[in-house]
């Protein structure tokens, strides 16, 4: 509300300073009542201020991580890409891209996770030491995703030799 009266008050001394700064209290207090889609949208107006670029990218984060918690993997990675230079958004995308691709293999969506892994490496922020494999095809990428789904118990059993991926 006090918004709406200070941009109409636009030409009086600080009445646009005291709008957008009103908005980035508004944003603040849903923030602190976690409601952090809302002080995005409160806050999307002013991205310009530093300050609200601040808490816009925090908001970001804890929506993603609210959906990591409820392994809502797909809209944690999206979220997290957003915010990706915000504290360690970078490696918590990392961190969830795994666990994504851990869990398609365990519902045995290897179609799912191959067109996703071969968009990670065109992707701006691509996971470290990345190959073009699948599971069945030679390769270390590919042993290593099968490796981590064992050990989060996605999977239960994988072959000791790598060679045995290969088609």
């Amino acid at each position: 509300v006090a918004y709406t009266y200070f941009i109409k008050a636009g030409k009086y001394a600080d009445a646009l300073d005291r709008a957008y700064e009103s908005r980035v209290q508004k944003a603040k207090d849903q923030s602190d009542n976690r409601k952090y889609s809302q002080a995005r949208e409160t806050l999307k107006d002013v991205l310009f201020l530093s300050e609200a670029k601040d808490l816009y990218n925090k908001a970001t984060y804890e929506i993603a991580e609210d959906y990591a918690a409820k392994k809502s993997y797909s809209s944690a990675i999206s979220y997290y890409t957003e915010c990706i230079d915000y504290a360690d958004s970078k490696d918590r995308l990392h961190e969830v891209k795994v666990l994504y691709y851990a869990m398609l293999i365990k519902g045995t969506a290897f179609d799912k996770a191959y067109s996703l892994y071969i968009a990670e490496l065109k992707s701006e922020h691509p996971l470290d030491d990345a190959e073009v494999v699948r599971p069945g095809d030679k390769g270390y990428a590919a042993r290593q995703i099968l490796v981590m789904a064992n050990k989060m118990g996605f999977i239960e059993w994988i072959s000791d030799t790598q060679e045995e991926y290969s088609s």
